[in-house]
């Protein structure tokens, strides 16, 4: 199965600074490779693991994860690997919570800032094996006994997870077909030594993920997928769930999304030591 949905045709309409941003993550194969009438750089046995490349491209294609790496050739999953999602619900045992969530793979950062009810503020962040606490973003709060993959796991369930991690690993991904006849791509994540696997629906959207990680299994379900706050042909869903062996542990209606954020993770001196 192959959707061809959101392929590089448009790419040509996006704002130069975008598309030159976009081709920021992955790192260059120079290995002019054609899958199924499309030309991509990819390792040079990438077409060795043909089905898992397809299933990998598909899902890029519709969340609007493939771009042009300057050289005519569709990089897999290189629109920036850095987003913000608004909205509310549960996060981080809170509950009718306002969420802004800022991260970025590459520097395995998270900055989650969530609101109750009762005007408590939390911001929570994690970047490069760091933690700590903000009393709002970039004042130092205190230290924390979370580990930063903890703290990162709600990011590393997301749709956009399979597609990054996978464009680093087309040579380790593999796929199966479930129950109901979708396919399930599985992509392994150095950081927490585990697989993530992401079923893939009929239009390419990832709608489900699943982790074991630390004697758990974490699972998520996405749904209404739309573009993003700037119409960059991102699309995310905007009904996110998640649980930790079955119990709620995100329960999020977004108010949108967007790529490439202007954001800072600077470790404080309280922790950047230690």
């Amino acid at each position: 199965m192959s959707v061809k949905r959101n392929q590089f045709k448009w790419a040509a309409s996006l704002l130069g600074a975008f598309a030159v941003a976009s081709v920021v993550s992955l790192p260059a194969y120079a290995v002019k490779t054609d899958v199924d009438g499309y030309l991509y750089d990819l390792p040079a046995n990438a077409k060795d693991n043909l089905a898992p490349l397809r299933a990998l491209i598909d899902a890029s294609d519709a969340m609007g994860l493939t771009r042009n790496n300057g050289q005519a050739l569709n990089c897999i999953g290189c629109t920036l690997p850095s987003f913000q999602i608004v909205g509310t619900g549960t996060y981080g045992g809170v509950d009718k919570a306002t969420v802004r969530i800022d991260f970025d793979y590459r520097l395995q950062a998270i900055r989650a800032d969530f609101t109750g009810p009762d005007k408590k503020r939390t911001v929570q962040v994690a970047t490069k094996g760091l933690v700590w606490d903000e009393s709002e973003p970039g004042t130092f709060s205190k230290t924390s006994t979370q580990s930063a993959l903890e703290r990162l796991l709600p990011v590393y369930l997301y749709p956009t997870a399979a597609v990054y991690f996978g464009g680093q690993a087309v040579d380790k991904i593999s796929v199966s077909t479930n129950a109901e006849g979708q396919r399930v791509l599985t992509v392994p994540l150095a950081d927490y030594k585990a697989d993530l696997k992401a079923t893939i629906n009929g239009r390419g959207f990832v709608t489900r993920t699943e982790l074991a990680y630390g004697g758990k299994t974490y699972t998520a379900e996405y749904s209404q997928f739309d573009n993003d706050r700037v119409d960059n042909h991102i699309f995310l869903p905007n009904r996110i769930v998640q649980k930790v062996d079955g119990k709620v542990m995100t329960d999020l209606t977004l108010d949108y999304h967007w790529g490439n954020p202007y954001m800072l993770f600077r470790a404080p001196k309280e922790v950047a030591s230690k």
